[in-house]
């Protein structure tokens, strides 16, 4: 069996011996669409790192489907030819994807060259790529002019423009009561008069809490330890 740009071959036996001369044809990738996927490649080190695990990351095949490029051939995108003679998809093309399918889980490399590119001219492609964002975040980094401001001046051009602070919330004459769970059947699994007690608690302590707040002097003393 051999692979190559847009071509699957092999030589397949039938069971007599007899031996048949099998194609399976797929298209390949026109250049802007590989510009597509590697960018998209590139884009993600996480992709890199499978490809270089020989995985498929399944989510670069999903974003070039997006993109408008198939990576993974579907049957209407596969054009077998076989001297056997019989129509479509005979025994002996059906047998050579079959395989192939066991290769591409062992090395998706064998995908991206079908498509139209080889191992190495993808992982160079991938690493210039890398190179040229990496250089341009330097210089973005680099940019004259672009060194920053003090945090204590940040702070005090803020603190001029912001608008002044609300007034303080009025103290309620009580906690607030929280809704009835009265329903007619009580929810499997769930202890409604429990949960009924402990929305009651938190609303009893954030009323201590906000008359903590608006007690006079309360911002002078130290908070409480806990």
């Amino acid at each position: 069996m051999s692979v190559r740009p847009g071509r699957l071959a092999a030589v397949v036996r039938d069971p007599d011996g007899t031996a048949h001369r099998t194609d399976v044809l797929v298209r390949e990738c026109t250049g802007a669409e590989w510009d597509r996927v590697l960018g998209l490649a590139a884009a993600e080190s996480g992709y890199i790192a499978e490809l270089l695990d020989r995985e498929v990351p399944p989510g670069l095949a999903e974003e070039a489907a997006a993109a408008g490029v198939d990576l993974l051939p579907g049957l209407g995108d596969l054009d077998p030819q076989c001297d056997c003679g019989e129509w479509a998809h005979c025994p002996h093309t059906a047998a050579l994807c079959h395989q192939v399918a066991r290769l591409l889980d062992r090395d998706p490399f064998v995908l991206l060259l079908l498509r139209g590119r080889a191992e190495q001219e993808v992982l160079e492609a991938l690493e210039e790529r890398s190179a040229a964002g990496a250089e341009t975040g330097t210089e973005a980094q680099s940019t004259p002019g672009d060194a920053g401001v003090p945090a204590a001046e940040a702070f005090a051009a803020a603190a001029r423009g912001l608008p002044p602070l609300p007034p303080l919330p009025v103290l309620p004459e009580g906690p607030g009561q929280p809704p009835s769970l009265d329903t007619e059947s009580e929810p499997a699994g769930l202890d409604v008069d429990a949960v009924e007690f402990l929305a009651q608690a938190v609303a009893s302590e954030a009323f201590r809490l906000l008359a903590e707040a608006l007690a006079p002097g309360h911002a002078a003393r130290a908070p409480r330890p806990r």
